[in-house]
């Protein structure tokens, strides 16, 4: 017997489902120590205590994943610097992937 093509709406649906599935497990990884960084969606407007918000070397942009700009939580750790690039000004700071000489 063949089956109904799914509409647009319940396909989309079945997407969130598995990206919230994905999301749940990724943030799980992190908080129990198992995961070194958990990728933003949005910018935050604080980073929970123990953490530091971080993003990589691409000029930033307000909207994340825009040009491949990415931002992250993560522990604080020698691998990042703080940045002065005014991506997040209601921060009190964050922080960028450190470039060889930083």
């Amino acid at each position: 017997m063949k089956q109904k093509p799914l509409s647009n709406a319940d396909r989309q649906r079945a997407f969130r489902a598995r990206l919230a599935t994905r999301d749940k497990a990724h943030k799980d990884a992190f908080e129990a120590g198992e995961a070194d960084r958990l990728y933003l969606a949005e910018t935050p407007k604080v980073a929970p205590d123990g953490t530091i918000v971080a993003h990589n070397h691409i000029k930033p942009a307000v909207k994340l994943g825009t040009r491949g700009f990415r931002a992250w939580l993560a522990r604080p750790c020698d691998d990042y610097v703080r940045c002065d690039c005014k991506w997040a000004p209601h921060l009190p700071e964050h922080y960028r992937v450190a470039k060889a000489g930083d």
